[in-house]
């Protein structure tokens, strides 16, 4: 102690007879109160001894969660998707005028149902429409279009000198969806001849299939994929949609949309779509959206299932820190309705924990988060942000870091009461430090304080009628002591 500082006086705190709290985080009334001295001088404090047992435990309520997301594998039988960009037909575009002859002559408008096409779905329209029209019109020509290499061609059953035309011009409003230039005058005559109308590509496209990488996914990843995947798939295919669905994380119901106006998506429930079971989408029929209306799947996708594995608080050993960790894991995917069993090992040589499991189902695996809602990272010596890569029946995930259920490396008596000139932060505007003390003995001994020369502070010069205590770890976290009394004596100097 300084040799030119005598103490005033002292308190003995115990924390069995604090006024309120845990044995590790109290307050303790002071009788009488702590009056600051006459002007001039400053009160000053200091620990000159402490007994902290260490009854705390390694696994703590602060520290036991590990969120895991059970994971269906995208493989190669599961992982496609049929989509449909469908290019609209409206009340502005949907007009055509053709002639026909057959020894006399005829004109007519015919009108193409609005809505979205494909190539081929618009393709049958136009042949009906024209059928129908002819019949009505008395001639009863039988059309037949078709596409090569995006350009339109025209037939009918008619031979020479029979023939039809279409109007370059007024009544006809659609010619740019067949690829035809407007103008004035027809068409060239066209009959069981095929004829290629056009001079630039229908914008008309046929589904395409969107394939997505192999591998395990969570619920956000794999929405995250999809989009990217499918929207790259749509650039080549050339309408260039821009698909923006999601996924709602309570339900895990996959809504999906695309940001892109005037077009419509259709997706293809059946085959040779393969992925129905990941999306929790029908295996028959179809559904469509756009930009102003959504598709819902209705049932949750199988993609992932994220749940929290909680390890009960507790002192361990290795081999029952192995036990204890995937006994939770292994309950906790039981529950999530996936049954993986958990199968990690702790490395002896390294240290560190190398995750494994026994899939619930062939493709199923598994994805662990790092940080929150996990608690658990600095034990098991995981990342503080991100997710684990896939692991599954035949892949493992090594930890990076080191586990560490001993506990904490220091002990630290903190007091709110005296925060003026104490121990330099150890985090941002954290000056409540009185005693750093080095961990030594085994647990469930204690740990005794006893400086030769104390660290003496100021305080905040203030009338002190409690003093509030609390026993941490390193990074500041307040430490368990299950019950077992702290015992921290105080010395007060006036200088």
């Amino acid at each position: 102690m300084n040799s030119f500082l005598a103490p005033a006086y002292s308190i003995y705190v115990n924390s069995q007879y604090a006024s309120s709290g845990t044995s590790s985080d109290f307050r303790a009334d002071i009788p009488g109160a702590l009056v600051p001295p006459e002007s001039g001088r400053t009160t000053r404090v200091a620990v000159t001894s402490a007994t902290i047992p260490l009854t705390y435990y390694g696994v703590t309520s602060a520290n036991n969660i590990l969120n895991v997301n059970d994971v269906e594998g995208v493989t190669s039988s599961n992982n496609t998707l049929q989509v449909a960009d469908d290019y609209p037909v409206t009340s502005s575009n949907n007009t055509l005028g053709v002639g026909e002859f057959n020894g006399s002559g005829t004109t007519f408008t015919v009108t193409i149902p609005t809505g979205f096409y494909t190539q081929n779905s618009f393709i049958s329209a136009l042949n009906t429409a024209l059928t129908t029209a002819s019949a009505a019109s008395g001639f009863s020509f039988t059309y037949t279009c078709s596409i090569s290499g995006n350009i339109i061609e025209l037939s009918t059953n008619q031979g020479s000198p029979n023939y039809s035309i279409f109007e370059l011009g007024a009544p006809s409003t659609c010619l740019a969806l067949l690829g035809i230039t407007a103008g004035s005058g027809g068409t060239p005559h066209f009959n069981n001849s095929a004829i290629v109308f056009g001079s630039s590509s229908v914008p008309f496209k046929n589904p395409y299939n969107v394939t997505l990488p192999v591998g395990g996914y969570t619920s956000a990843q794999f929405v995250a994929a999809l989009n990217t995947a499918m929207t790259a798939a749509s650039v080549s295919s050339g309408l260039g949609l821009v698909f923006t669905s999601r996924i709602n994380t309570s339900t895990s119901v996959i809504t999906f949309s695309t940001s892109t106006s005037g077009y419509q998506a259709t997706l293809t429930l059946g085959s040779p779509t393969t992925m129905t079971t990941l999306l929790g989408v029908p295996n028959t029929g179809s559904a469509t959206f756009s930009s102003s209306s959504t598709y819902s799947s209705g049932s949750p996708s199988a993609i992932s299932k994220a749940y929290n594995a909680t390890i009960p608080p507790g002192s361990y050993t290795i081999d029952s820190f192995e036990t204890a960790l995937n006994g939770a894991m292994t309950a906790a995917s039981a529950a999530s309705g996936y049954s993986n069993t958990f199968t990690s090992t702790i490395d002896t040589d390294t240290g560190s924990i190398v995750f494994s499991l026994t899939p619930g189902t062939s493709n199923a695996g598994a994805i662990l988060t790092f940080g929150a809602p996990t608690t658990a990272d600095g034990i098991l010596g995981l990342p503080l942000s991100g997710f684990s890569p896939f692991f599954n029946a035949t892949t493992d995930y090594d930890a990076p870091g080191v586990v560490n259920i001993a506990g904490p490396r220091e002990i630290l008596i903190r007091s709110p009461s005296f925060i003026t000139n104490c121990y330099e932060s150890r985090t941002t505007n954290d000056s409540t430090i009185l005693a750093i003390m080095q961990i030594q003995g085994e647990p469930f001994q204690d740990l005794v304080y006893s400086p030769a020369v104390p660290k003496i502070f100021a305080t905040l010069g203030a009338v002190i009628r409690h003093i509030d205590i609390q026993i941490t770890d390193e990074n500041g976290n307040v430490l368990n002591l299950n019950g077992a009394p702290v015992l921290i004596q105080l010395a007060f100097y006036y200088c």
